[in-house]
Parts: structure tokens; C-alpha cells; sequence
């Protein structure tokens, strides 16, 4: 389905209303989509044989055949491109699957002393992300949000074209040089991301990116997944001031906290006032939902909206400790009955009513 210039104006209301903590419900999403044809995808974003306009017209089709219901939009995923698609624009040797994209190290292991970023405004894939997005523009005039490529953070970035052990090492052996590979890989970071913003603010109603959050103004979900790995010590001198400089530069910005490795980073985190909301993934294995309502209470307390991971029964559990107020939920329904009545739980009085598709 298509968005009126009435629809975005009523649905962008409510998430800027959730972004400034005035929406007294949660927001929550649901598609449900039919007579769905192959598009793009991870396994398939290397194939460039098709045209922009072909690629467009098959995700199109798939947009057109896609209900939304609650706070859901009509919306063009734009990470088949990979996490941290920064890295191929850099010179990374890509690798495609089925389930992912992976970014390997840069031919020749260089020293890292030899090793100096520059965004490469002619690298095949940088271009062929800007000639799909205006080949959406030109296709969709307003009626579909194109969605952030996933860029990546600095430092995943950096990992990708050195290498995770070899970048571990360098940060205690050869920190000065790792700092400043980090402060160009965020000079890429911001080219490349204005580049596509600027075609995207051609025609785009609103703003997303691969969270599927909407913004009125250009926002970015931020991370740094190689925290994992890393002393908070480390933390404050690799990321932390790369996180406080590009939220500076956004309307809005999330973060996504990956894996209960990176939970010694959330005060940090919390600490960046820019950061208006936190995305928690426990990761493989550990668990949703109650199981760590210690950290939703942590955001919680720390005034922070919340984009949840989970199914309806972990979401109802952690939002009856911690209320529902500041939620954002993606969700699937079986059925219309099963749909409005997890809606209507969340209903309170006074506030824009969930569209019914």
C-alpha cells in the first residue's frame, strides 16, 4: 500500500510525539504482506546486471502488495546491502550468502600506518546505493520512506578492513594509529551519509533507516557491535567520542546495544543526551524479554525510549514492570481478531487510534 500526503502527516506526528516522550501508548508496527515476488537481497545485492529501475519496480511490486497496520508505513528496507556497508565503499572485498554480507580485510593485510580512508566517490557499490535511491525517487515521488543504508559505526568499520584479532592487538600496541584510522573512518561515515541524505531529502516523506523507526528530520541508529570486546576504558577513547559527534549532527538517534558483552557499556551510553532511545539484542542464545528487565529498567529510569526485540509475550511482560509509555514494537498478527485485541491493551484515551490498515 501507498501513503496519501495526509497519511504521512497523521504518522509522522505520532512518532515525533513518540521521539519527544509525549506519546502516552507505545508505537507498533505490523505488515502483513501478499503475492510477494524475489527482490534484492543479501545474497543477491552484488548482482548489478539488473538496472536501478528494475530493482525498484520488483520492490515496488512488494511495497504495493504489503498492508500496514498500527504505527507501520510503507517502507523500503535498505540493508540488503549488508551491516556496515561502509567497509566496500572503503575498498573491503565483499562476500555475499544467503543470510548475510561479510566485509573482509583489505587485500595485502597493509600496515596500519599505510592504511589511510578516503570515500572513493567512483567505488562501484557507494554508487550503485545512490543510483537505486534515485531511481526510488524518481518511482515513488513521495509515496514510499526509503530507508538509511546500514553504514555501520566507526570502529566495525575499521574492524572489517583490518581484521577483528589484528584490530584487538593494534588497539593496546599501536592505539594512536588505531584513533586515527577511527577519525577518518568518521569522516567517511559523514560524507557517505549526507551523500545519501541528500538524495533521499529530494522526495522522501520522513526518514528510517534499517530499525525501521520514522523521523521527521534525518536520524541514524548508531552502534558499535566490536564493544563486545572492549574495556570501557577503550570505549571512552574509540567510541564514545564518535557517538557524541554524530549524534550532534542528527535530528534524532538510537542506539543498538549488541550482546550482554556490550552491557558494561549502557551507562555510557545513557550518558550521551543525544541518544534518545536504546534498541536492546540480547543476542543468539540469551534470552528475551524478562529475563533482563534490569536493563529495561536501566533505560527506563534513565528517561530513555526503548525499540524492543521479542515476541508479544516477552513485550507484555517487560511493559507490564516498566509500562508501555516510550515502547516501539514490530510485531506479525495471525489474524485481524488477534491483531486489534493486542492493540487495544496499549489503547489509552485521548490518543491517535492505531490505523486498521
Amino acid at each position: 500500500m501507498y501513503f496519501t500526503p495526509e497519511d504521512w502527516a497523521r504518522t509522522i506526528e505520532v512518532y515525533e510525539a513518540w521521539w519527544a516522550g509525549r506519546l502516552k501508548r507505545p508505537l507498533i508496527t505490523a505488515r502483513r504482506s501478499f503475492d510477494q515476488r524475489p527482490q534484492i537481497s543479501k545474497s543477491t545485492c552484488g548482482d548489478f546486471s539488473k538496472s536501478p529501475d528494475e530493482v525498484i519496480a520488483e520492490i515496488d511490486h512488494n511495497i504495493a502488495h504489503t498492508d500496514c497496520y498500527g504505527d507501520a508505513f510503507p517502507f523500503a528496507y535498505w540493508a540488503f546491502f549488508g551491516p556496515g556497508a561502509l567497509a566496500s565503499y572503503l575498498g573491503s572485498p565483499v562476500q555475499t550468502d544467503q543470510n548475510t554480507v561479510w566485509f573482509h580485510p583489505l587485500p595485502g593485510e597493509p600496515a596500519l600506518s599505510d592504511i589511510h580512508l578516503e570515500l572513493d566517490r567512483d567505488n562501484p557499490w557507494f554508487n550503485r546505493c545512490k543510483d537505486l535511491y534515485w531511481a526510488g525517487v524518481k518511482k515513488w515521488r513521495g509515496r514510499v520512506v526509503m530507508g538509511m543504508n546500514d553504514i555501520g559505526g566507526e570502529l566495525d568499520v575499521v574492524a572489517s578492513l583490518v581484521g577483528t584479532e589484528r584490530l584487538l592487538y593494534a588497539m593496546l600496541d599501536e592505539p594512536a594509529e588505531v584513533k586515527r584510522l577511527c577519525e577518518e573512518a568518521h569522516a567517511v561515515w559523514q560524507q557517505a551519509y549526507w551523500a545519501f541524505m541528500e538524495i533521499l531529502s529530494e522526495n522522501n516523506p520522513a526518514f528510517a533507516d534499517w530499525a525501521g523507526l520514522l523521523s521527521e528530520k534525518p536520524y541514524y541508529t548508531q552502534q558499535c557491535d566490536f564493544s563486545y570486546m572492549i574495556s570501557p576504558d577503550m570505549f571512552d577513547e574509540f567510541v564514545d567520542p564518535y557517538l557524541r559527534q554524530t549524534s550532534d549532527t542528527l535530528g534524532h538517534s538510537l542506539y543498538h546495544l549488541d550482546g550482554k558483552g556490550a552491557l558494561v557499556h549502557l551507562d555510557k551510553i545513557l550518558a550521551i543526551d543525544r541518544i534518545e532511545a536504546v534498541q536492546w539484542q540480547p543476542g543468539d542464545g540469551a534470552g528475551f524479554g524478562y529475563k533482563w528487565i534490569d536493563v529495561y529498567r536501566k533505560i527506563r529510569n534513565a528517561g530513555r525510549r526503548m525499540h524492543f526485540i521479542g515476541s508479544q509475550d516477552d513485550f507484555r511482560a517487560v511493559t507490564d514492570d516498566v509500562g508501555a509509555e516510550g515502547m516501539y514494537f514490530a510485531t506479525g498478527f495471525g489474524d485481524e481478531r488477534q491483531m486489534n485485541a493486542f492493540f487495544d491493551r496499549f489503547e489509552e484515551t485521548g490518543e491517535t487510534p492505531y490505523r486498521r490498515g
